[in-house]
């Protein structure tokens, strides 16, 4: 049966999780013996971010948050509000990348007590992971994410077109500032992290 490593970041330390590609379910394997801890049925996930002994998945439209020790639900939400079909036809369409940088979720993330997805769409919701609950969100004008993060409090946005670092507070979503790095002096690199 096909299977992909859903990608968490965390490091050598982080738990290991598989979605089956032929059904609708993610798994938790021991790595020492290979056998399987737990599953959770009616699941699909592309990226995963820690938040002490949960997790909280994501593969759009669809999050949910599961306590990793016990592979139980915790919560579940569905995004709403993108026209799926009429994204995918846009020429500049682009979801968000599933790949990790440097061991960190690219389209998940948690810290600070919250949790930050971003959509096809170009929105950023920020979640708590603990209910699942939208404590705020922001639509981006025309960008083409390629990660988020929360550092110190702070949500910070990755944009590649336009080429652009976006930092929001935590708690409130407000924009705190914006960086764009296509005018990094001559000679440097176009990427800040």
């Amino acid at each position: 049966e096909p299977i992909r490593i859903i990608p968490i970041g965390g490091g050598l330390n982080a738990p290991l999780f598989f979605q089956y590609l032929a059904e609708d379910k993610v798994i938790r394997p021991d790595p020492a013996s290979g056998k399987k801890l737990w599953e959770l049925r009616n699941a699909k996930a592309s990226a995963a971010a820690l938040w002490g002994d949960m997790a909280v998945f994501y593969q759009y439209p669809e999050i949910f948050g599961a306590d990793i020790i016990q592979g139980k639900f915790l919560w579940r939400r569905k995004l709403e509000g993108v026209d799926w079909e009429k994204e995918k036809a846009k020429e500049s369409w682009r979801m968000p990348t599933y790949k990790t940088y440097e061991g960190r979720g690219a389209t998940v993330a948690c810290g600070a007590g919250i949790a930050a997805v971003l959509t096809p769409d170009g929105k950023i919701i920020v979640l708590d992971p603990c209910s699942g609950d939208v404590l705020w969100e922001r639509q981006i004008p025309d960008p083409i994410f390629t990660r988020v993060e929360i550092i110190d409090g702070t949500v910070v946005l990755h944009t590649r077109r336009p080429l652009r670092v976006l930092f929001f507070a935590a708690d409130t979503g407000r924009q705190l500032s914006s960086f764009d790095n296509r005018n990094l002096p001559s000679g440097a690199g176009k990427q800040i992290f």
